[in-house]
Formats: structure tokens, C-alpha cells, sequence
């Protein structure tokens, strides 16, 4: 929802038109580097297990919700890059945890 709601977004808060693609091109350039979110994911899952990676994904997320709701675009950066951190939690913690709870296929 949010990777379509960007473009409104950048409008409300003021963004002009250069800002509004200036912006654009940061988040797509951004969103696929997820992949260097891997190391981080993995040694947070051996450091607190799969429970408490559940609630730290969730306190990504909220976090992440929080910047959206700031009006001041630079924060928006910031905004971007918490949401490709959750998006890679929230997409490998629901793999872990499915795979622990249900076996491995």
C-alpha cells in the first residue's frame, strides 16, 4: 500500500515537481537493496529467536508508520529505508516462523 500511496504522499506534504522526482528516483533506488538486510535479519534471529524477531518486526513497522506521519520531506529518506528494513523482516520473519512451526517443505 504504501509503495502506491508514495506519490500522494510527497504531494500533501509539498513536495515540488524536481522534489517529487527527486524522491521517487531515491525510493526506487532504494527498495531493492533489501537483500543487505539478510545479515542483519539472520544474526538478529540467532541472537533473540524467533518470538522476539516477530515483536522486533513489529516495532520496525511501527516506527516506520510513525516517519510517515511526519510532514517534513527529509525525513521521508529515513521513511524509505525503515520500510525496505521492514518489508524484509516482516516477509523472512513469517518464513522462519511458518518453517519452524510447520516443518520444512
Amino acid at each position: 500500500m504504501y509503495i502506491c500511496l508514495n506519490d500522494q504522499l510527497l504531494d500533501q506534504y509539498g513536495a515540488s515537481t524536481d522534489e517529487h522526482e527527486r524522491y521517487i528516483d531515491i525510493f526506487s533506488w532504494i527498495l531493492p537493496t533489501s537483500v543487505f538486510c539478510v545479515p542483519f535479519f539472520d544474526y538478529t534471529l540467532r541472537l533473540i529467536g524467533v518470538k522476539d524477531q516477530l515483536h522486533l518486526t513489529t516495532c520496525i513497522g511501527m516506527l516506520y508508520g510513525a516517519l510517515v506521519l511526519v510532514p517534513y520531506l527529509d525525513a521521508q529518506i529515513l521513511t524509505f529505508v525503515l520500510f525496505v528494513f521492514y518489508r524484509a523482516y516482516a516477509y523472512s520473519a513469517i518464513a522462519v516462523f511458518l518453517a519452524q512451526t510447520f516443518g520444512e517443505v
